[in-house]
């Protein structure tokens, strides 16, 4: 993986170098620039195929007419460069990169649908004066843009758009309800006033000062009856597939392992592969609840050279400010805080790591699911719809109402609900089940699960892969019966019958295990003070987001309330986003926040 930046329309030397050394964390091994009239192309490279100088990006075709800034990696590149080559296209390198830039040369605008892969990359068209951003089909990697008075610029991170002086670092007041409701800010907004980000699936067209926006994938509902024998022999045919393909790679791979049905999974089917030495890492807290003997069992049973770290709380308030640096948006969930760990103990010993998200949001793993299925399916379908949307939200409506602002109530767009309905109105799905799935696959897991992935990874130059969102088995997962994901309280149905001859029981048999984050306990420590430091009453009234006496009232609810463990989650949301706003708003270099 890597990191790319550029923009079209003007020409700037300066502001391209800057935006490039924004994100040398995302690719430590070399970089690389392409600029020509109205178009500057940016590269910092991690070097995962085709080690050599070769491998330089950006890269060009035959005649150099056509250019690409790529991060990612194509799967099937390997199959596609000899089709490619045998109707006479000549490749320099051994990269996937390369692949892209012929593929479009072949099949022209099409070219996107004919690549396996998780990708945000740049292409320009020198001949007809075309620029094409391209982000995956499910949105494993992200790619940000903003509009200029004379262009269009784009990058990897956000923090390289802010190198260009019309872009300010401005909260985006409309986005900030969906936020408190939903963690991140789901669609193509961010929390950043002005900076859009192509959405899954999604290829935007820039050309003579004009935009285009199409989408060349999208999951849809297309039901095929087939008995649990069936659907179980083919998800695990599909998974396989998936696995050996993202073992592709000229560099040291391995797993992260917690122990549960889907880490477990992958490092099953990874063993089968022959991978040796089989790396897998854990990470922990030193609490009762901690992964350590479920992923010792796994690694025990596959043979594993398995690796675990124990992180204090000191150590992670430590780095909460870099971590908030590398995030970009604040992401409000505290499985930051492992995520971080585990990849910084990861690359030390592997620069390839796969890992098992998505299989939830596909597969119907989580408990709100079963909101959406039998016995509630008797309730009117707006009241289980609204029941499944304010399952798992941060702050329900009546506690926005009580914390935020005037100021922000003005501002701010319709809120969380209104959104939610009007997207799930919108899907062409008929089941609920997979209306609730397709909802989480498209707004959730992308600005959520995934981008805590991208940022957290590319923070130490590992690249993650995520082999249960290979495309094919998303459109799997949309094609079953939804009692195949969801048997009464068992989600992942069909997962745990295909893996249940490769997997010890209690694996499969086990409940899904949320990994355990002692928040409460935290606040109860050290987290409080802290927090009571960062959002002090002069800080909340400079901000004028939310009513001082309210936040106040959070405080003592966490101390004396019966429900101490929201309003602990509910302080940290408050934390990150006053961190957040510091360290991109007020411009404070995250290295001189001490907490």
């Amino acid at each position: 993986m890597c990191g790319i930046c550029g923009f079209a329309g003007f020409a700037d030397s300066k502001l391209l170098k800057e935006m490039t050394d924004a994100l040398e964390h995302r690719g430590p091994d070399d970089s690389g620039k392409f600029e020509d009239a109205g178009i500057s192309l940016g590269h910092r490279r991690l070097s995962i195929i085709d080690l050599s100088k070769k491998g330089r990006q950006p890269m060009h075709n035959e005649d150099e007419s056509i250019w690409v800034s790529f991060n990612g990696e194509i799967y099937n590149f390997r199959k596609l460069r000899e089709e490619l080559e045998q109707k006479g296209h000549r490749f320099y390198s051994d990269t996937d990169t390369e692949a892209i830039v012929h593929a479009f040369e072949e099949f022209g605008s099409t070219f996107v649908e004919h690549l396996d892969g998780m990708f945000a990359f740049a292409l320009w068209d020198s001949k007809n004066r075309k620029l094409y951003l391209v982000r995956d089909r499910l949105g494993k990697k992200p790619l940000y843009y903003a509009f200029v008075d004379n262009g269009i610029v784009f990058a990897s991170e956000i923090k390289a758009l802010l190198k260009h002086k019309e872009i300010k670092a401005e909260i985006n007041l409309k986005a900030v309800d969906l936020f408190l409701s939903m963690r991140v800010v789901p669609g193509k907004e961010t929390l950043f006033d002005g900076v859009f980000k192509l959405l899954p699936g999604e290829m935007i067209l820039f050309s003579e000062g004009k935009t285009e926006n199409s989408f060349y994938w999208e999951p849809n509902e297309n039901i095929r009856e087939r008995n649990e024998g069936a659907a179980a022999k083919e998800f695990l045919g599909l998974f396989e597939k998936a696995v050996e393909k993202r073992l592709v790679s000229d560099v040291p791979i391995g797993a992260f392992l917690s122990g549960g049905l889907d880490s477990s999974s992958i490092v099953a089917v990874m063993s089968r592969f022959n991978v040796k030495p089989l790396k897998t890492f854990t990470v922990g807290f030193g609490e009762e609840m901690d992964e350590f003997p479920f992923a010792g069992r796994i690694a025990e049973r596959f043979s594993t050279e398995h690796y675990k770290l124990i992180v204090s709380l000191k150590q992670m308030t430590k780095e909460l400010p870099r971590i908030i640096w590398h995030l970009d948006e604040p992401i409000s969930d505290p499985a930051i805080m492992p995520s971080y760990f585990v990849t910084k103990l990861a690359r030390k010993h592997v620069t390839v790591a796969l890992l098992g998200e998505g299989s939830d949001e596909l597969f119907a793993g989580y408990s709100r699911y079963q909101q959406m299925n039998w016995p509630y399916t008797v309730l009117p379908k707006r009241v289980m719809e609204k029941r499944y949307f304010e399952s798992d939200v941060a702050f329900n409506s009546s506690e926005k109402k009580e914390l935020m602002s005037p100021e922000l109530k003005e501002k701010t767009n319709s809120g969380y609900l209104p959104f939610a309905k009007q997207y799930i109105n919108s899907l062409p799905a008929k089941e609920t089940l997979n209306k609730a799935l397709l909802f989480d696959l498209r707004q959730l897991l992308p600005n959520y699960q995934l981008m805590r992935v991208d940022k957290l990874s590319m923070a130490f130059g590992l690249e993650a892969r995520v082999p249960f969102l290979d495309h094919r088995i998303a459109e799997f997962a949309f094609s079953l019966h939804p009692a195949l994901k969801l048997r009464g309280s068992n989600g992942k149905f069909v997962i745990k019958k295909a893996v249940h001859e490769i997997l010890p029981k209690n694996v499969t048999a086990e409940k899904k295990r949320i990994f355990a984050i002692p928040m409460k306990k935290w606040f109860d420590v050290e987290l409080k003070s802290i927090a009571q430091q960062q959002l002090e009453e002069a800080v909340i009234d400079r901000r004028k987001l939310f009513k001082r006496e309210a936040v106040s009232r959070l405080f003592h609810k966490q101390v004396f309330g019966l429900r101490k463990g929201r309003y602990s989650n509910q302080l940290w949301m408050l934390l990150m986003l006053e961190l957040w706003q510091k360290i991109f708003v007020d411009e404070t270099p995250f290295e001189k926040i001490s907490l």
